[in-house]
C-alpha cells in the first residue's frame, strides 16, 4: 500500500494584517451548546446552556442536574475508552500480522480495516456517553429524571446536524470527541454518532478566558513558527518504513512568510522561554509520556523530550512555569502538541502541558488523547497547517479540525483524527494567508 502526497493550495491575500484584541470579536461563532460541569462536593453538577432554538425547546427548563461521578470514577471510564482505541485501532493487525494503522495513514485501498474497528470504538464511546450522562445510579431524587431528560435530548438532537459544542470545566476532563451518542444496536454504525466526527468540540477551563484572540504581528513581519522536535524521530521509525518529521519540515520550509525557530534540545527551548518566547505557533513533534502510558510514571507529571537522550532531558509542565517566570506568552500562540497524549488533562494525577500553556496565554492547544502512530500524526499536521495557514474565517482552528476528522474518516478510511482534542480557541484564525 503506497501513500499519496497530500494535495493542498495556499492563496496569499495581503489585504488585511494580523491584529490583536482583548474584546470578543464579531467573528466569534456563538456556541450551540455549552456543558458547564462544576464540582459538587466529591461529584459534579452539570448545567446546560444553549441559544439554539431547537435545543432550547427540547431541553425546556430541565437544564441542571448532579453528575454522580468523582474525578477518579470519571478517569476510570476515560482510560477504558482510550485503551479501547489503542488496542482496537492503533494495534489493529491485518490477516498477515501487519500493524496497518501504524504503517499507513491512507487506508482507502483497504477500507475493511475501518469496518473492523468501527463497532468496538463506537461501543467504547457509547459506554463513555452513558457513564457521564446516564450512570446506573438512582437515588430517587429529582436529579435522576432531569439527568435522563438531558441524556435523551443529547442523544436525539446532536446527531442530525453539526453543532459547535463547548465543554466548560476545570477538573472534569473527558475525550469528548470519542463519545458515541447513537444506539450501538443500530447496524451499520453511523459515524455521525461520534461527537468528534459530527461537531466542533472544544474544552475550556472554567476559570480561564474563553475569548479567541488574533495573533499580534506588526506590519509585514513573517509569522514566527516554533518547531520543537526530536530530530531522530524518523531514524527511530526506519524499521516501520515510514517518516513523520521530514515531510512536515519540508512543508514548513516551503512557506516564504514563515520565520521558523527550530529547537532540538531542552536547553534551546528553555532559552527561548526565558528570553520571552514570541512565536505565533508552537509545534511539538517529539516523544512524550503521560500517566498510564508506563507504570513507572503513574501518578507523576506528563513529560516531553526533544532530542536529548539523558534523563535530565525530559521537559515537565513545571519547567514551562519556571522558564516563563510569571510572564505570559506575548503572541497568544496556537500550540500543537503532536506527541503521545500531550494534550490530555487530569487533575487527579497531574497538571498537563495543555493546562500550563493555556495558563500562559495560548489561544488554542491541540493534542491527541493517546499516543498516535507517527505516520498519521505527520499527515494530520501537514493538512492542518495547510488549511490554517491559508487564513480567513473559513479556516478557524475549530472548523479545520472538524473538517479534517471527517476527511480522514470518509476519504482515507482512518478514524484516528478524532483523537485530536481542542482546548480553547475554536474561533482562532489568521486574517491573511501565509505565503
Amino acid at each position: 500500500m503506497t501513500q499519496p502526497e497530500i494535495e493542498h493550495e495556499v492563496r496569499f491575500d495581503a489585504t488585511a494584517g494580523f491584529r490583536f484584541t482583548e474584546t470578543l470579536r464579531a467573528s466569534n461563532r456563538p456556541r450551540d451548546l455549552n456543558l458547564i460541569i462544576e464540582p459538587d462536593g466529591s461529584t459534579h453538577r452539570l448545567k446546560v446552556q444553549t441559544l439554539d432554538p431547537e435545543l432550547r425547546a427540547a431541553f425546556g427548563d430541565k437544564i441542571e442536574c448532579v453528575l454522580p461521578l468523582t474525578v477518579e470514577q470519571l478517569w476510570g471510564h476515560v482510560q477504558e475508552c482510550r485503551d479501547t482505541w489503542h488496542t482496537t485501532v492503533i494495534d489493529h493487525q491485518s490477516t498477515s500480522g501487519e500493524l496497518v494503522f501504524q504503517r499507513y495513514w491512507d487506508m482507502v485501498k483497504a477500507p475493511q480495516h475501518l469496518t473492523a474497528v468501527l463497532r468496538p470504538i463506537a461501543e467504547a464511546g457509547s459506554k463513555l456517553f452513558l457513564a457521564i450522562f446516564q450512570p446506573d445510579i438512582d437515588d430517587g431524587s429529582q436529579d435522576v429524571s432531569v439527568r435522563k431528560h438531558i441524556f435523551t435530548v443529547l442523544r436525539e438532537h446532536t446527531v442530525d446536524r453539526p453543532l459547535w459544542i463547548r465543554c466548560t470545566s476545570s477538573r472534569f476532563f473527558a475525550p469528548w470527541n470519542l463519545i458515541y451518542c447513537r444506539k450501538v444496536t443500530d447496524d451499520p454504525i453511523d459515524p455521525t454518532g461520534f461527537w468528534g466526527y459530527q461537531h466542533v468540540v472544544e474544552h475550556i477551563p472554567r476559570d480561564g478566558s474563553v475569548l479567541a484572540h488574533d495573533l499580534q504581528q506588526p506590519g509585514d513581519e513573517p509569522l514566527r513558527l516554533g518547531i520543537n522536535i526530536d530530530p531522530g524521530l524518523d531514524q527511530w521509525l526506519e524499521p516501520l518504513g515510514v517518516e513523520c518529521l521530514r515531510p512536515v519540515l519540508e512543508q514548513f520550509e516551503s512557506y516564504h512568510g514563515v520565520n521558523p525557530q527550530r529547537r532540538e534540545y531542552k536547553a534551546e527551548l528553555a532559552e527561548a522561554f526565558k528570553a520571552g518566547i514570541d512565536d505565533h505557533v508552537l509545534y511539538f513533534c517529539c516523544h512524550a509520556e503521560q500517566e498510564g502510558d508506563q507504570a513507572v510514571i503513574v501518578g507523576k507529571p506528563g513529560r516531553l523530550r526533544l532530542g536529548d537522550t539523558n534523563d535530565d532531558g525530559w521537559i515537565l509542565p513545571s519547567d514551562i512555569t519556571l522558564w516563563t517566570d510569571g510572564t505570559d506568552m506575548a503572541r497568544k500562540p496556537v500550540v500543537f502538541l503532536n506527541a503521545c497524549a500531550g494534550g490530555q488533562f487530569n487533575s487527579v494525577f497531574y497538571q498537563g502541558f495543555g493546562d500550563r500553556f493555556l495558563a500562559k496565554g495560548a489561544c488554542s492547544v491541540i493534542g491527541p488523547q493517546t499516543d498516535l502512530p507517527a505516520v498519521f500524526g505527520g499527515a494530520f499536521a501537514r493538512q492542518f497547517f495547510a488549511r490554517f495557514f491559508a487564513g480567513s474565517q473559513d479556516n478557524k482552528v475549530g472548523t479545520v479540525l472538524a473538517e479534517l476528522r471527517r476527511t480522514f474518516f470518509d476519504q482515507y478510511k482512518n478514524p484516528l483524527g478524532m483523537l485530536y482534542s481542542l482546548y480553547r480557541g475554536a474561533d482562532m484564525f489568521l486574517d491573511r494567508a501565509v505565503n
